[in-house]
């Protein structure tokens, strides 16, 4: 933070200086704070460890209760996700260029290319905004001056002529016409204001907010491996993308209208001081820039909340099938366990015919077909020469009877 003592010292005079003093402070935030949280002596490392034991021995009981199919694709996707794991959320060298700066270089960059400009296409902008607010802002001081220099005249002609001063019955100019009560300088002045907080209310805060983001960021990235808490990672993901795009979409869109606000605040001063029609006009574009930086946000948050990383209710990638799957429920299961089971199913089934009125014999021959149909499955099963590739490790412990009689 050393370093940005200037830029922080200039951050309250323009809206340039101060995004150059965020990204100051969050550049050399980022290694530091990532050190403090999961490196080597920081002090979440040994919850990364402690969480990490949790996971592999919970995937390792699985297994051996039968849970869990064993297998090369439930085996090397769990192994990939604890690497990219252990990669992202202890080494700055993967969690920097792949994450950090890509959230924070990479929209400025493609609004660049877009917009053909040199260098950060957020600063160009946010220099754009301060050169047409100090250029309102000299209009209206000159305009005050032309003005005040006016009046002075006009008294210093009345009292060589040898007249009263009377410098309120002096005709006002046209830079005092008013407009619904406001003067024409009072109304561009607000144009102007309105202006820069709209583009500093969402590109600074942004900023900001993905900074902050950021800097916590390996904690979520552990989360990514529990399912109970993944949600908490898929939420930080899609407020990073918020983040990340609403400045974007900021850039883009306010270029339009910064286009349409130079050539008016250049009629603002006119030799009768500010433009009546020129100030109502800027006043107006300003309003629009206004509603448009509310408009680049909504569109932002349209954007990232489509995005689903897992979605609701779909079976985790690395780990076993979902337990309401009634294929899940009989593999793994004795054949006379499997027609147990779906018997039950069978009864359910035939109770709720009965009460929606149902005929009782055809309820009974879908019954006994589907009991006769199973009992066929089970009998198939059985006689299946070979281990079932279902079976946990633990199944090698069954008693002799249970096991199937290789042929």
């Amino acid at each position: 933070m050393s370093d940005c003592g200037t830029l922080i010292n200039e951050a309250g005079n323009g809206l340039a200086p101060t995004l150059q003093a965020v990204d100051c402070m969050t550049a050399n935030a980022g290694a530091g704070s990532f050190g403090h949280l999961m490196g080597a002596q920081g002090v979440l490392a040994p919850a990364l460890t402690a969480a990490l034991t949790i996971y592999v021995a919970a995937y390792g009981l699985a297994l051996i209760t039968g849970r869990v199919r064993l297998g090369l694709g439930g085996v090397s996707g769990r192994m990939l996700a604890v690497g990219l794991v252990l990669a992202f959320a202890t080494s700055w060298a993967f969690y920097g260029p792949l994450v950090y700066r890509l959230a924070t270089l990479a929209p400025d960059q493609v609004a660049g290319t877009v917009l053909g400009t040199r260098g950060s296409a957020t600063a160009v902008f946010a220099q754009r905004i301060d050169t047409i607010y100090a250029a309102v802002s000299d209009a209206t001081h000159e305009a005050a001056e032309q003005e005040a220099a006016r009046n002075a005249a006009a008294a210093a002609a009345q009292q060589q002529a040898g007249a009263p001063v009377a410098v309120a019955a002096t005709p006002p100019p046209a830079s005092t016409n008013r407009t619904a009560g406001f003067a024409p300088g009072t109304i561009a002045m607000a144009g102007a204001i309105v202006l820069l907080l709209s583009t500093v209310g969402v590109l600074v805060t942004a900023r900001i907010v993905l900074a902050a983001l950021l800097l916590i960021g390996p904690v979520f990235v552990v989360m990514a491996l529990f399912p109970a808490v993944r949600g908490l990672f898929a939420g930080w993901a899609r407020t990073i993308l918020l983040a990340a795009f609403a400045p974007m979409l900021v850039v883009l869109g306010g270029a339009f209208s910064l286009e349409l606000a130079v050539p008016t605040v250049a009629r603002l001063l006119s030799p009768d001081g500010i433009d009546q029609s020129a100030a109502t006009g800027f006043f107006l574009i300003a309003t629009v820039h206004a509603a448009l930086m509310a408009m680049a946000l909504r569109a932002a948050a349209g954007l990232v909340a489509g995005w689903r990383p897992w979605a609701a209710g779909a079976p985790d990638r690395f780990g076993s099938a979902r337990r309401d799957d009634p294929s899940a429920m009989v593999i793994g299961t004795s054949p006379a366990g499997a027609a147990r089971t779906f018997n039950a199913f069978a009864g359910g089934a035939r109770g709720q015919m009965l009460a929606g009125g149902s005929d009782r014999r055809s309820t009974s021959q879908l019954v006994t077909r589907d009991t006769r149909t199973l009992a066929g499955f089970a009998n198939t099963e059985a006689s299946a020469p070979g281990p079932r590739r279902a079976a946990g490790i633990g199944s090698r412990f069954r008693p002799a009877s249970v096991r199937p009689v290789m042929k």
